[in-house]
């Protein structure tokens, strides 16, 4: 059955989550992101789009990004920033890419 498939995603899940914080610890937050941002679409696999652990993730991932887009920006790096502030909202919108 598609029991099996589950339990390897959510070990995907765990193991993301594992980098994320390790990363994050070590200051790599842009890496760390894209971490999140896998997190977020292993969670949607596992408890489906409209669930409430998606929507935590999602939230969660769009404030990472603009936090981080706002770094850029005082750095001068408009591009990144940019880049950054596109991934929230194509996330955030209804039919999000993720």
């Amino acid at each position: 059955g598609g029991g099996g498939a589950g339990e390897l995603e959510m070990q995907r899940l765990m193991e993301c989550e594992r980098r994320f914080a390790a990363l994050k610890r070590e200051g790599k937050h842009l890496l760390a992101l894209e971490q999140m941002e896998m997190s977020v679409f292993l969670r949607k696999q596992i408890y489906g789009e409209e669930s409430r652990e998606v929507t935590k993730a999602c939230q969660v991932f769009t404030t990472s990004c603009n936090t981080l887009a706002m770094n850029c920006l005082q750095k001068d790096d408009y591009m990144k920033a940019y880049e950054l502030l596109k991934k929230a909202e194509l996330l955030t919108e209804p039919r999000g890419y993720l």
